[in-house]
């Protein structure tokens, strides 16, 4: 509200209306206690023009400090959105780096897994192929077994006829009676392999 009073007087001393105006009389002689008086307020309006200009100047230059400190404000407002969004922006990009890594990760553990899982199916397979060969293996024994056995019982056979054979027999009779008898082993049992 103390602007528009300045400003008022401001425009009156630049339109010379500080000074009352009278209508002229016919006597143009001013008297000395008049002029004295005149001079006296010219001074005082003078004296207070000086002083609201020497405000002015205050104000002037406070207005300057505070459109400085504005236009510094304004500056460090943009930096600091310039740097949250720098920050934001990095942020993000860690997000994606730690998802994408989250992800690869994944994958890895999955592939293991599958890799696991496809070890623990081919030892599963492995032990069952050993288990069958085991088996196979007792089996073959066990036929091998029984083989020996019959093939025992037919040397033991032979050599009795062989014994009851040599007594007083020739030497070619015994040959066919050999002949005969492996003859006949081959027939009975060709799983021996004669």
């Amino acid at each position: 509200m103390w602007i528009f009073p300045i400003l008022l007087l401001l425009v009156q001393h630049s339109t010379g209306s500080l000074l009352p105006r009278e209508s002229p009389h016919e006597d143009t002689t001013i008297s000395e206690e008049r002029q004295s008086q005149c001079r006296k307020e010219f001074e005082e309006q003078n004296q207070q023009l000086t002083s609201l200009k020497a405000q002015l100047n205050v104000y002037r230059d406070k207005a300057r400090e505070l459109e400085m400190l504005l236009n510094y404000s304004n500056t460090m407002g943009e930096r600091l959105w310039e740097s949250y969004k720098a920050q934001t922006d990095f942020k993000e990009q860690v997000e994606k780096i730690l998802m994408k890594e989250i992800q690869v990760q994944n994958s890895t553990i999955q592939l293991e897994e599958d890799q696991r899982q496809s070890f623990e199916d081919r030892i599963n397979e492995l032990e069952w192929q050993l288990k069958n060969r085991d088996l196979k293996i007792k089996e073959i024994e066990t036929q091998m077994k029984h083989k020996e056995d019959r093939t025992r019982g037919y040397l033991k056979t032979f050599m009795d006829i062989i014994e009851k054979e040599l007594e007083g027999k020739s030497k070619e009779v015994l040959i066919r009676r050999l002949s005969r008898m492996l003859i006949f082993m081959q027939i009975k049992d060709p799983h021996l392999g004669y």
